[in-house]
């Protein structure tokens, strides 16, 4: 819908908050200028001691609010706005949903399998581990477990998305990940059988989240998005 507002969450990674995205938050509103909402979220705690559907369960919580508030928005500006109850909710109100490493995971969760399919019209990973991760046999908690590659939350996850997202319709999916990742082992785990996988060259981990490469490739996904309606 012309005049539409672009809506984005950017969710953290492990053991953060969102201070860790604000970099790419101020990159995404300033190449969007008035017309973009950028916001982030606190998932707590992020240290490993919850289970990732818990943190999921925040995500979902998030995108609920925005979209009734898009919903708000809409209705102000014109008049004619209307929700047909037994249909999926239009694009111009859903939430394009963007996170970095466990956040990225955490995204997935929330679409695939707590009811955030509802509500994202874009989910945008960075240095997830889709796939798991065999660091994550170096730590005993609750989340880090979940990031294993032979977790129940991983196999849960492995073979329902392709479904999902036919059943969705709406929701386009972008993984970048770097071969360079020491963090996700092996690197191609980052990667998913549905949407673009988005090689980026950089080295390391958490490098990612703060160079410019990545901030414009988000960018991208969200504007080919946009361009759908």
């Amino acid at each position: 819908m012309e005049g539409s507002r672009t809506s984005i969450l950017v969710v953290h990674g492990f053991n953060h908050d969102h201070h860790q995205m604000r970099p790419l938050a101020e990159f995404l509103a300033s190449r969007f200028e008035s017309d973009v909402s950028v916001h982030g979220i606190d998932l707590y705690p992020a240290d490993g001691r919850s289970s990732l559907v818990t943190l999921a369960d925040q995500v979902v919580s998030s995108l609920r609010q925005l979209v009734l508030g898009r919903i708000e928005e809409e209705r102000s500006r014109d008049a004619n706005f209307r929700l047909d109850e037994e249909a999926p909710l239009p694009s111009s109100v859903r939430v394009h949903l963007v996170g970095f490493s466990m956040g990225g995971l955490v995204s997935r969760i929330a679409y695939q399998q707590r009811g955030g399919a509802s509500f994202t019209k874009s989910v945008i990973s960075i240095a997830s581990p889709h796939a798991g991760t065999v660091m994550a046999y170096l730590k005993q908690a609750p989340g880090v477990r979940d990031m294993r590659p032979t977790s129940g939350q991983i196999r849960s996850l492995h073979g329902s998305l392709e479904e999902c997202v036919r059943a969705d319709g709406m929701t386009t999916f972008t993984q970048l990940w770097t071969p360079f990742d020491h963090l996700i082992v092996p690197a191609t785990n980052g990667r998913l059988p549905v949407g673009t996988n988005r090689l980026v060259p950089v080295i390391g981990h958490n490098r990612l989240i703060a160079h410019p490469a990545c901030f414009q490739a988000v960018f991208e996904a969200i504007q080919a998005r946009e361009a759908q309606g």
